[in-house]
C-alpha cells in the first residue's frame, strides 16, 4: 500500500530518491523530523535477523565476509543475554547503524550515525561496535531516546495535548480500517465479488463490500460517522475504493503465503503440484501447490497448501520447467529439497524425456515424478470407453435417451413420475459421470421403455416426440442390454477406486494396494467371460419384451475378379464371440493402461515400503538416498 500503512501525519515522509519511506530500513529515514522521530520511538527499532547476510569483499585480506545476526546480543560474563536493540542492520546499504544516533546526534564522527554510509567493515566489528556503545554521544542518544520514548507514552512531551489528539485519530483510522479489513475478509471467505455497479456508498447496485460497511455502520457509531461524512463528501480519504481493496487483498494473500512458505522452509523437503489452465482473461495460468510436513508441538500432518498463480508463457516442457524453478528460487526454496513431482498426464508435463518432470528430475535426482492418480485412473476408464465403435456407439446411446427426456419439462416430468432415482447425463472427461449416468440407466431400463411407449402412444403428442421415441425404443436391443450389465460392473469398480484416490488421508502404498486389487478385479470379470452378461441380459429382455439374442449381421458381398476360380469361404464369428471379443478388448485396455500408468507410483511404493513396517528386506543405498 506505499505509504498508506503509515499514519496520516507522516504519510507524507519519502526518501529524496523518491524511494519510499520504510520503518525497517535506516538507509531510508533521509528527512529526519519530529514527526518522523516520534514515529519511529513508537513504533520501535527493527532489526533484521536471518541466517545468511549477502557477502562482501573484504580489501584488507580479500575474503568474502558478511554480517552476522549474533552481534545483535552479547553474552556478559554472568551468562547474562544483553541485546542491542539500538543496532540496525539495512537491507538497502548492506551496512550497519545506530537507532538512537540517527535519531538524535548532531555530530557524524562515525559511520553509524550517517545515512549516507553506514558501518560495513565487518572484520572490524568486534572493536568498534563497543567502541561506538561507550562512546559520550552514544550514550547521550541513548538517554534522550528513552526519555522522549517515556514521555511519549505517560503523555509528558511539550506538544502532549497534540500527542493526544494524533493518537486519537490513529486508532480512529486504525479501528475503521480493521472493519474494512475484516468485511473483505468476509466477502473473501464466502466467494463473494467485492465490486457492483458503483462504487458510491449508499447508491443502489453498489457492490456486496459497501453494503456491508453500510451495514456494519448502522450498528457501530465510528464506521457510521465514517460513511455519513464519506456520503456527505466531507473527507476524500474513505479506504472504499477498489485499489485500496486489491491493496488489502494483496498484503492479506501476501501474508498467508509468506506464513506458508516460512513453514516450507521450516519443513525443509516437500513436493511441487503444477497445472496449467487458461483463465477468463485467455491467458495461460499455472497453479502453484507445495504439499509438506507441518511439525507442531502437539501434531504432525501432511499439508497441501496452494501458494501462487503464475502467468505461464511457455508450452514446451523445458520452458515450463524453467518457469517453475524460477518460481521455486523467488520464493526462497532450494530446488535440491525437492523430493517429489505431481502434474497431469499431458506430454509436455509429464514426458519421459523432454517433459518438465524429466527437465526437474535432471536438476534433483531425488525429485520423483507420481502424475496425479485419479486423472490418470480417469484416463484409463475414457480410453477403454473409445476402445471400439460397439462401446463409442453405446455410450452415444445413452447420452441420447438422457438428451430426449432433459429437453422437454413435461417429458421429463413424465419420467420422474416413474424413475426412482433420476438420470443424469454422460461426460467424455469426467469418468464417475458415466458411472452415475450408466447405472441409473441399467437398474430402470424397463420404466424408460415403458415412458417411451407411452409417449408414443399419448394423443396429441408432436411428431417429432414420437418420431424420437421410436428411434429410442429400436436402439435399446439385446446388445445394448448387455452391454448395460458389462458396462455397470467396470464402472462400479473403477468408481469406487476413483473416490478412494481422491480421499485426503490415503497413502502411497495404500493408493498402490488399490490399484493392483482394481486389477486382479477386471482380471477376474475377463477369466470368467460374459455368458453370466449374456443370461442376464436375456432374462431382462424377456422381462421387457424384446428378442433375446443378438441380431445376424448382413454377409457383406465382394465383388469377384475375373481370375477368382471360387468364392473365398472366410471363418465368420458368431454373434456371441464377437460380443466376447469386444468386452475382451476393454478388459485388456485397462489392464494394460493400469500397468503402465501407475508404473511410477508402485515404484516410489515399493522404494519406500519399508517405512510402513510391511517390508521384510531392509531398503537398500540407494533408496536411502532419497531421504537425505
Amino acid at each position: 500500500m506505499g505509504n498508506s500503512e503509515f499514519p496520516p501525519e507522516i504519510s507524507e515522509i519519502s526518501a529524496t530518491s523518491g524511494e519510499s519511506f520504510q520503518h525497517s530500513d535506516p538507509a531510508t529515514w533521509h528527512k529526519m523530523t519530529d514527526k518522523t522521530r516520534c514515529f519511529l520511538i513508537q513504533h520501535g527499532p527493527e532489526q533484521e535477523r536471518r541466517e545468511f547476510f549477502p557477502n562482501t569483499l573484504c580489501d584488507f585480506d580479500n575474503r568474502m565476509r558478511h554480517f552476522s545476526s549474533k552481534w545483535y546480543e552479547k553474552i556478559h560474563p554472568n551468562d547474562e543475554k544483553f541485546v542491542g536493540y539500538w543496532l540496525l542492520y539495512s537491507n538497502k546499504k548492506d551496512s550497519l547503524f545506530c537507532f538512537c544516533c540517527l535519531l538524535f546526534s548532531t555530530t557524524k564522527t562515525n559511520n553509524f550515525s550517517e545515512i549516507s554510509k553506514g558501518f560495513c567493515d565487518w572484520k572490524k566489528l568486534n572493536p568498534r561496535i563497543p567502541e561506538h556503545k561507550n562512546s559520550n554521544e552514544h550514550q547521550r542518544c541513548y538517554s534522550d531516546w528513552k526519555n522522549l520514548e517515556k514521555n511519549l507514552k505517560e503523555g509528558k512531551t511539550l506538544d502532549s495535548d497534540l500527542q493526544r489528539v494524533i493518537n486519537g485519530e490513529r486508532k480512529k483510522w486504525r479501528d475503521i480500517l480493521k472493519v474494512i479489513v475484516d468485511a473483505i475478509l468476509f466477502c473473501a471467505k464466502n466467494n463473494l465479488a467485492l465490486r457492483g455497479s458503483t462504487e458510491v456508498i449508499g447508491e443502489q447496485n453498489s457492490s456486496i463490500f459497501l453494503n456491508l460497511i453500510e451495514l456494519i455502520s448502522h450498528y457501530y457509531p465510528l464506521v457510521g460517522e465514517h460513511v455519513a461524512s464519506v456520503k456527505a463528501k466531507k473527507t476524500t480519504t474513505s479506504y472504499f475504493s477498489p485499489r485500496i481493496q486489491s491493496e488489502l487483498i494483496e498484503l492479506l494473500g501476501q501474508k498467508v503465503r509468506n506464513e506458508i512458505l516460512s513453514n516450507v522452509r521450516e519443513a525443509k523437503y516437500y513436493s511441487v503440484l503444477f497445472d496449467c489452465t487458461p483463465d477468463d482473461s485467455h491467458k495461460e495460468q499455472m497453479t502453484q501447490i507445495i504439499r509438506y510436513v507441518h511439525i507442531t508441538e502437539e501434531t504432525c500432518t501432511i499439508e497441501e497448501s496452494f501458494v501462487d498463480f503464475i502467468e505461464s508463457h511457455e508450452k514446451t516442457g523445458k520452458g515450463l520447467a524453467a518457469e517453475i524453478t524460477e518460481k521455486l528460487e523467488k520464493d526462497g526454496l532450494s530446488i535440491s529439497d525437492c523430493r517429489g513431482q505431481g502434474y497431469d498426464n499431458g506430454a509436455n508435463m509429464s514426458g519421459k524425456y523432454n517433459g518438465v518432470q524429466a527437465h526437474i528430475h535432471s536438476l534433483n535426482e531425488f525429485a520423483r515424478f507420481v502424475p496425479c492418480a485419479a486423472h490418470t485412473l480417469n484416463l484409463v476408464g475414457v480410453h477403454a470407453a473409445e476402445i471400439s465403435p460397439l462401446m463409442i456407439t453405446f455410450f452415444g446411446k445413452s447420452q441420447a435417451i438422457f438428451i430426449f427426456f432433459s429437453s422437454s419439462t413435461l417429458r421429463w416430468e413424465k419420467l420422474m413420475k416413474t424413475l426412482a432415482i433420476s438420470l443424469k447425463g454422460n461426460s467424455d472427461t469426467r469418468w464417475s459421470a458415466k458411472k452415475e449416468a450408466i447405472i441409473p440407466l441399467h437398474r430402470q431400463i424397463k420404466e424408460v421403455l415403458q415412458v417411451l411407449e407411452s409417449i408414443i402412444h399419448t394423443p396429441k403428442t408432436n411428431a417429432v416426440s414420437v418420431c424420437s421415441a421410436k428411434e429410442l425404443i429400436i436402439q435399446i436391443d439385446f446388445s445394448f442390454l448387455c452391454l448395460l450389465d458389462f458396462w455397470c460392473q467396470i464402472l462400479s469398480l473403477i468408481d469406487r477406486e476413483n473416490k478412494l484416490l481422491q480421499s485426503k488421508n490415503i497413502s502411497i502404498d495404500i493408493a498402490a494396494k488399490k490399484m493392483k486389487g482394481l486389477k486382479a478385479s477386471i482380471q477376474n470379470l475377463r477369466d470368467v467371460g460374459v455368458d453370466n452378461i449374456i443370461k442376464a441380459a436375456a432374462e431382462t429382455a424377456i422381462q421387457i419384451g424384446i428378442e433375446g439374442d443378438f441380431p445376424m449381421k448382413r454377409k457383406r458381398k465382394v465383388k469377384q475378379m475375373a481370375l477368382y476360380e471360387a468364392e473365398d469361404d472366410f471363418c465368420r464369428l458368431s454373434p456371441e464371440t464377437d460380443f466376447g471379443s469386444q468386452c475382451n478388448l476393454v478388459f485388456d485396455s485397462i489392464l494394460t493402461q493400469i500397468e503402465w500408468r501407475f508404473e511410477a507410483m508402485s515404484a516410489v511404493s515399493s522404494d519406500f515400503d519399508f517405512l510402513s513396517g510391511h517390508s521384510k528386506l531392509l531398503p537398500d543405498k540407494n533408496v536411502c538416498l532419497v531421504w537425505q
